[in-house]
């Protein structure tokens, strides 16, 4: 499935991770923040270099800029 991401599906990705308090309490969890960045690396392969959430996507990749990345969400 997210192998046909485009720009406009991982900004609704990143919208959800954004907005979902629930996602947010169970990604607090080493195995579900993993199992996140994983999705989003496959994303990162997938936008445009002009996708608007760019740096919240890299945040999320970036395992030794976690602490950045709850920030940002």
């Amino acid at each position: 499935m997210f192998q046909a991401f485009n720009d406009r599906m991982a900004t609704s990705f990143i919208k959800a991770v954004k907005e979902s308090s629930l996602l947010k309490g169970r990604i607090k969890s080493p195995s579900k923040i993993k199992r996140l960045r994983n999705l989003g690396l496959i994303l990162d392969e997938k936008v445009s270099t002009t996708f608007e959430e760019r740096g919240i996507l890299d945040l999320l990749v970036d395992e030794s800029k976690e602490e950045e990345f709850f920030k940002a969400i």
